[in-house]
């Protein structure tokens, strides 16, 4: 098994997917990196913000 965590899109063709990741990992660098892009390109600021909070 791998020691980070998985994301999943789900139905991405639909406009803004819906974000699902296995319980009890954490996001790697490069997957929060690219989810923030993902929310930025639909004009998801709010979502896009929410990823570095902690």
């Amino acid at each position: 098994m791998y020691a980070e965590g998985w994301i999943l899109l789900h139905n991405p063709q639909r406009g803004i997917a819906e974000v699902e990741q296995n319980e009890g990992k954490n996001m790697t660098k490069a997957q929060r990196e690219t989810l923030y892009d993902y929310y930025i390109f639909f004009n998801r600021i709010e979502e896009a913000n929410d990823l570095y909070k902690e």
